[in-house]
């Protein structure tokens, strides 16, 4: 993973901000994550891996499969959004705020009238 560009955005206004946002890729050249380091009176440094989440810096995060489509987005509250292609690459189903889920604990969980047969 490598360091790729800073872009900068100037808010119009009374004032000119600058925001700084870092981009991030993977050795085929996918963006994999992305920083938002808003505004700041100087230029963050750059660092040579995706820095962690926090309420200063807003890291979002690309996952790819294995055919290459990009299935997994991490916002930088956490959460996931998750996307199902078929054979031939096209969207079938788009997953908002997704959860892995246990089915197995889900079910141990239940009344035991609602457990399937």
């Amino acid at each position: 993973m490598t360091w790729k560009v800073w872009s900068r955005r100037a808010y119009l206004g009374a004032r000119i901000r600058v925001a700084y946002t870092g981009f991030w890729h993977d050795p085929l050249g996918r963006q994999i994550s992305a920083a938002e380091y808003g505004a700041l009176s100087t230029a963050p440094t750059r660092p040579s891996t995706i820095p962690t989440r926090s309420d200063t810096i807003l890291v979002t995060s690309t996952e790819y499969d294995d055919a290459g489509f990009a299935y997994s987005t991490l916002d930088p509250a956490g959460k996931e959004d998750r996307v199902e292609f078929d054979d031939a690459g096209r969207t079938v189903k788009t997953i908002e705020n997704y959860h892995a889920v246990n089915p197995t604990r889900f079910l141990e969980r239940l009344p035991s009238k609602q457990k399937p047969l």
